[in-house]
Parts: structure tokens; sequence; C-alpha cells
């Protein structure tokens, strides 16, 4: 999601919105962590001049069919699972929000549950993701399982053409996948409270 479906929709758990880009302090902190950025596996070609990462997946490349490698960091299209709209759809999210989908969405799960099957393959050596603070959602499950920075107050994304959104209505946190806890502990302590897992997730 460093990849806006539609820019009058509120930032929220179903809006789509699928080029909202980090705050440029929260991926300084990720650099911070990760050193070099060795893949965003959900960006774009103009997201990328944020994200400095050396490679990265398109909508084109679908990344959830590749295998992802090395340092990741992840802003994925944030959402629940949806199928395409059937000829003459009539669904009131539809409606909502303007538009109909072309293709499956495949949602928030799919994307978290690539990255730490890649982190537990070790494809993956280590990895930071941002999303929602959705501790309740089933999706977010396996993300307990590692050191979690909860971000303070909203965090504003950024458009495009570089507008900060202010309308986010939710907290978000980044999770870290990896071994050099202390530094994300250093690093990320600076913008919200990092909790540890009783357990730090393993491989």
């Amino acid at each position: 999601m460093e990849a806006l479906a539609n820019r009058s929709q509120q930032v929220n758990q179903t809006s789509f919105n699928v080029e909202l880009y980090t705050p440029p302090e929260i991926l300084a902190a990720a650099r911070g962590v990760l050193g070099v950025i060795d893949l965003d596996p959900a960006s774009s070609e103009v997201a990328n001049q944020r994200v400095k990462a050396n490679h990265i997946f398109t909508k084109d490349d679908d990344g959830l069919a590749q295998q992802w490698f090395g340092n990741v960091w992840m802003n994925h299209p944030w959402g629940a699972r949806e199928t395409a709209c059937k000829k003459n759809c009539k669904k009131k999210v539809c409606k909502a929000r303007g538009y109909h989908l072309l293709k499956d969405f495949p949602g928030n799960a799919a994307w978290i549950n690539k990255l730490v099957h890649e982190y537990q393959i070790q494809s993956v050596h280590q990895a930071l993701c941002i999303t929602y603070a959705s501790t309740g959602e089933g999706w977010f499950k396996p993300l307990k399982n590692f050191p979690i920075c909860f971000l303070d107050g909203r965090t504003s994304f950024y458009t495009p053409e570089g507008e900060k959104l202010n309308q986010n209505t939710k907290g978000c946190a980044v999770t870290y996948l990896g071994s050099n806890v202390e530094a994300f502990i250093k690093h990320f302590s600076e913008l919200g409270g990092v909790m540890l897992p009783a357990t730090i997730g393993t491989r």
C-alpha cells in the first residue's frame, strides 16, 4: 500500500485505499533497524521514491505470488478479503464506496500470513510491517508472536502527491520479525510503546 482508491473515503479498515504512503519518520526508523531494505512486496515506482527498497513488487507483479527475500518493509493494501463483483453487482458496500472490485481483493490475512511464512522458512531475514493495531482481528493474531510498537496517536499517511491525510480513525502498529530486537526498541520507542511477547517469535 506504500501501496488511494477514493480519496474522499476515510482511512479505515474497509476503505481499500491502496496507495497510502508511510510517514517519513516511520521509514527512517525502519531503515535504522533494517539497514538496507531489500524488498517492498506491495509497492509502486512512486512509492519507492520514499521507501528506497532495492527491489519492489507492484500490483502487476502480484507480490503474494512471489518469493520474498532479505530485509523486507511491508505496507500492504489494507482491508478485509473480498471477492470480485459479479455483473450487475448491487452490494451495499460498493454503492457506499462508489466503485466495484474487478478482481479479488486478498485482504490483510493473506499478506500477514505470507510475511510470517517467508520469515519462518528463512527467505526473509528480518522484516517490518505497518498495520492497524486491530488486536481483536484474526489476521492480527500471528503478529502477536513478535515485537510490536503501538504508535502514538493516529498515524497520518500521505497520498502519492505528498498530501498528508489526517482522517485516520484508528491507531497503528509496526511489527518486527528478526533478531535485531535491540535496534527495533531503540528506533521505534521514539514513536510509540514497544511491547515484547513472552516468547519471541521463532522461525
